[in-house]
C-alpha cells in the first residue's frame, strides 16, 4: 500500500465534554491526512491543494463541538473530509464555509490523482489548567478498516 500523509494543518477547537464533566474549553491541535494512493498519481501535494485542505478544516472547527469527546472531533473530522473527497455536499451552512468546500474541491480536481482518505490524526495539544490537562500531545486516529 502506498499512502501521503499532509500534515501538520494547525487548528483550535473548542469542546464540551459532558462525558467526563468537563466544562466547554478550547485546544490547539494538528491534523495529518493520510491519502491511499490507488493509481499511478496519489495526492497532488501543492501549495494550493494542501490550503484548500487547511481552509475547510478551519470551518469544519470555527463552531464548538457539544457534547463531543477529543474521540468525537476526531469521528467528525474524519466523516467530513471523507465527504469532501467523495463530492458530498458541505455539512455547515455558512456561505464561506460552502466557498471554501467547493474551492478544495475544485482544486483537487483540477490537480487530479487516484487516492482516498486512509487516515486521520488529531494531535491536541494540553497544557496543565484548573481542568486537570496533562502537558503535551495526545493523539486521536481513525483509520479506514
Amino acid at each position: 500500500m502506498r499512502t501521503i500523509s499532509v500534515a501538520p494543518l494547525g487548528c483550535y477547537f473548542s469542546n464540551e465534554n459532558r462525558a467526563m464533566g468537563l466544562r466547554p474549553h478550547m485546544h490547539y491541535g494538528t491534523v495529518r491526512l493520510t491519502f491511499q494512493t490507488t493509481g499511478e498519481l496519489g495526492f497532488p501535494v501543492f501549495e494550493a491543494t494542501v490550503g484548500a485542505l487547511h481552509d475547510v478544516l478551519g470551518h469544519l472547527t470555527e463552531r464548538p463541538f457539544r457534547d463531543s469527546t477529543n474521540e468525537d472531533v476526531t469521528d467528525a473530522l474524519w466523516i467530513n473530509f471523507g465527504a469532501l473527497l467523495a463530492g458530498g455536499a458541505c455539512p455547515l451552512d455558512s456561505d464561506e464555509a460552502v466557498k471554501a468546500w467547493e474551492r478544495a474541491r475544485g482544486v483537487l480536481a483540477q490537480w487530479g490523482g487516484e487516492y482516498h482518505l486512509h487516515a486521520l490524526q488529531l494531535s491536541v495539544m494540553g497544557v496543565p489548567d484548573d481542568i486537570g490537562h496533562s502537558d503535551g500531545f495526545a493523539t486521536y486516529s481513525v483509520t479506514e478498516g
